[in-house]
């Protein structure tokens, strides 16, 4: 019964969100709230194979963490419009920037180049750590060194900052692409393949989260455009939002069969079943984890904010990390995984006071690059907020499955993806301005 409460409330937070929000989806209490909104619903149909029947604790926590995280977004939105004669969310024309395709040519070969070389060390380690001498088998034992072995050393220095390069230009392929379609109706084929090659070049390292981010950055972008061609038409078309879903759907078909790629799998589990694990079961896991007794935190910030910068600044290696990682549950035979959503981060860090200020502190980080995405114009400096916000929103939509918000903004590879976006930025705002040079032509 507080199951089904729940999920009746969260999904009316999530309209009155929505209502508040203008219509966004994208918006960061939307996002919140529907997707915890679906992971209850997905917990509720496995509700025998779980006894998915939550305890009040559990109901208090994410209920009053929903409302908590809307009225920070609310009231700051609120605060930035008055205070901010700029504020405005009217149309938004993203238009592409303009490189010639003999520079997509040469970062497509260097995409190439990055893969191959990621491969051949991967396939190195693997065989220190115990592969069986396959690629899925070398990407199996290099993951799994990488997360519990004390003695995994990582890839070459060349080969990360190669990979981090082709990371973060590759979200300017992407935006390219996408903004080039939307403009000319017409596909740049140049863009477009190293766009691809970006969202699939990170599998080969047996994990799927940069690909996703990629995919989320995509979905950031369709969003981008059909909120604002919704406002300035004053009409919400409901068939791209069911193409949306539908491609939602297909790209999560393509994770499950893609497991044996990457040397894992998916046990004896079927694709509904085994998408609950990601859905629904962190809500069960977060049930067991808050009505197990008296919790104490540690104060370390350890689940938090396990990022390489916290690793670094705290003197630990990131091979050293396996206490991070959560224990696998079991509730009558059925595997319920070992996430047990952001809250289970938050709380073992820093208590129930800790998870209200980081959830407070989560909504406006998230809320004040939203106002910005919303209010973005077409500089390659204005888009490094929509290619940030595309991270937040994609660690807003997985809160029930994972903390990823402060461990991705927090991180070493976003610093250097900044960076980069920067050095993209100012070579070319240069070379398109300079009177004697022409972007064109130097390229």
């Amino acid at each position: 019964m507080i199951a089904l409460i729940l999920f009746i409330f969260l999904s009316a937070l999530t309209i009155i969100s929505f209502k508040i929000s203008n219509g966004s989806i994208l918006a960061p209490a939307s996002a919140f709230c529907l997707s915890f909104a679906l992971s209850v619903l997905n917990g509720l149909t496995n509700y025998n194979k779980w006894d998915f029947e939550l305890h009040a604790i559990t109901f208090s926590l994410i209920g009053g963490s929903a409302v908590i995280f809307c009225i920070s977004c609310f009231i700051f939105n609120l605060l930035y419009s008055k205070s901010n004669y700029k504020f405005s969310q009217n149309s938004i024309n993203l238009k592409p920037f303009f490189i010639p395709n003999y520079i997509y040519i040469i970062f497509l070969v260097l995409q190439l180049v990055s893969t191959y070389l990621s491969l051949k060390s991967i396939k190195t380690l693997g065989t220190i750590h115990g592969s069986d001498g396959t690629l899925s088998g070398s990407i199996f034992a290099y993951r799994t060194a990488s997360l519990y072995s004390s003695s995994f050393t990582g890839l070459p220095g060349y080969v990360t900052f190669l990979s981090n390069l082709c990371s973060a230009l590759g979200y300017i392929c992407i935006y390219n692409a996408m903004t080039f379609y939307f403009q000319n109706k017409k596909i740049n084929f140049f863009a477009s393949i190293s766009s691809f090659i970006a969202i699939i070049a990170p599998l080969v390292y047996g994990g799927r989260g940069a690909s996703l981010l990629f995919i989320f950055f995509i979905f950031t972008i369709f969003l981008v455009r059909y909120e604002s061609y919704s406002r300035l038409h004053n009409s919400y078309r409901i068939l791209p939002i069911f193409g949306f879903l539908a491609l939602v759907f297909i790209i999560a078909y393509i994770f499950y069969i893609s497991l044996s790629i990457m040397g894992r799998s998916s046990g004896s589990f079927d694709f509904y079943y085994y998408l609950s694990i990601y859905l629904g079961a962190p809500i069960k896991n977060l049930d067991i984890y808050l009505s197990s007794g008296i919790i104490q935190p540690s104060f370390d910030c350890v689940e938090t904010c396990s990022s390489d910068v916290y690793t670094s600044l705290n003197g630990i290696s990131s091979a050293s990390q396996s206490f991070r990682f959560t224990e696998f549950q079991n509730y009558n035979g059925f595997d319920l995984g070992n996430a047990y959503t952001i809250f289970h981060s938050f709380i073992h860090d820093f208590g129930f006071l800790g998870c209200i200020l980081l959830i407070v502190s989560m909504a406006l980080i998230s809320q004040y690059f939203y106002i910005k995405t919303s209010n973005i114009q077409s500089s390659p400096y204005n888009v490094i907020y929509l290619y940030i916000y595309s991270m937040i929103f994609y660690s807003l939509c997985i809160s029930f499955f994972s903390n990823q918000f402060y461990k991705t903004l927090f991180s070493t590879i976003v610093l250097k993806y900044i960076l980069i976006w920067f050095c993209f930025g100012f070579a070319y705002r240069y070379f398109s301005f300079n009177k004697t040079r022409n972007l064109a032509y130097i390229f």
